[in-house]
Parts: C-alpha cells; structure tokens; sequence
C-alpha cells in the first residue's frame, strides 16, 4: 500500500475510534442520568395517562390513613428496589386497562408498589383503603384485581347483596380473610397451607 493511501487509513481509523469514543461516552452519560435522575426523579410516582391515577413506588408519611397509624394496626410499606419499577409499571398498565375508565376514576385514587407490606404485625401480599390500593407481591395485576374488588365493596355496599351472599356460604370464617391469615401464620407447613386452600377452594373461596 502506497504510503499516502497507508496514512489516510490510519487517519480514517483514528477517526473512527474517536467517533467510537465519543458515542460510548454518551451512551455512559445516559446511564448516569437514567440511573441518577430517572429513577430518583419522576419514575418514583407517575401518573397513568388514562385515568389519572397516581402510582406510587416509594414510601411516604401520608401513604396510609390516618386510622392505619394506631398500635394496634402499625401499617408499615418498604420501597422496592429501583430495577423493579419498570416491570411493575408495565404490570400495573396491564390490569388497569382491563377496566373502564370511568369505574377507575370514580373509585380509586392511588396505588402503591411497594417491596414489603405489614399491617397488625402480619406480612400482606395487599390490601386497600376506601380509595388506595396497596401491592406488595411479585404478581402485581392478580393482587390488584383483589384489592380492588374490596374498594368496590367498600364504596358500593348498597350495591351488594351481603346477606344473600352469607346465605349460600356453607361455613363460618370469622372476620374473612384476615382471620384465615392469622391462622395460617401460626403454621410454616406448606402442606397445611395447601390443604386449606383446597378446603376453601372447594367450598367456592377463590382468593
């Protein structure tokens, strides 16, 4: 190779490494930002386009009500990890969009993501408030498909015939699910945890 051709050669591939450079320092300064400033900025709540609802994925004082913060009951949420905000995003998106706008907005006012839940001393995989839902389970849209379900409740009781419903349950279970919990604490069988939920499964509890 002449020597002038070997020069613009070597021009041309230093070129290129500095162009190589140059986007691998951009794409580093991505990474900062996004990992700096996205998760710690406006990733930590949103606000879902269609409804107007807004989800939460960290901890804040006012995040449970008021009547939550007593000895007996002592709510505590933990943040969950920073990774996981954007499967639990996607998660969440899927459930909501099985609903009507309309359904949502009229009854629900925020969700929680959260790594860990604890209400009355007992590890919780959900649960809500007239208007909040709360998740701390790997299976974001079935925990909130069931905690919904109990704002529904909640906020329509003229709408819901308990009474009937009462009638056709073939068993007592106390408080509901809550008692059933209780119980089961007692136990680190898995087994029995099993046996149980066939037990109630069978008699028409689903969840």
């Amino acid at each position: 190779m002449p020597n002038c051709q070997r020069s613009r050669a070597i021009k041309a591939n230093v070129k290129l490494a500095e162009k190589q450079k140059l986007v691998i320092e951009f794409y580093n300064s991505l990474d900062e930002i996004f990992t700096k400033e996205y998760f710690e900025g406006f990733i930590d709540t949103k606000c879902d386009e269609r409804t107007g609802i807004t989800i939460q994925f960290r901890v804040n004082e006012e995040m449970f009500p008021k009547s939550w913060e007593t000895t007996e009951i002592n709510a505590k949420g933990a943040s969950p990890d920073k990774l996981e905000f954007e499967r639990n995003s996607k998660l969440i998106n899927v459930a909501l969009n099985k609903y009507l706008a309309a359904l949502l907005m009229n009854n629900l006012r925020e969700i929680y993501i959260l790594k860990s839940l604890e209400v009355a001393g007992y590890a919780y995989g959900g649960t809500a408030s007239s208007d909040i839902v709360y998740i701390a389970h790997g299976e974001v849209e079935n925990v909130f498909h069931h905690e919904f379900s109990h704002v529904l409740l909640l906020g329509h009781t003229d709408k819901f015939n308990k009474k009937e419903w009462e009638s056709l349950n073939e068993m007592s279970y106390g408080s509901g699910g809550f008692e059933v919990l209780k119980d089961l604490s007692k136990s680190e069988s898995m087994i029995q945890r099993q046996i149980v939920d066939r037990t109630l499964n069978s008699k028409g509890f689903l969840t």
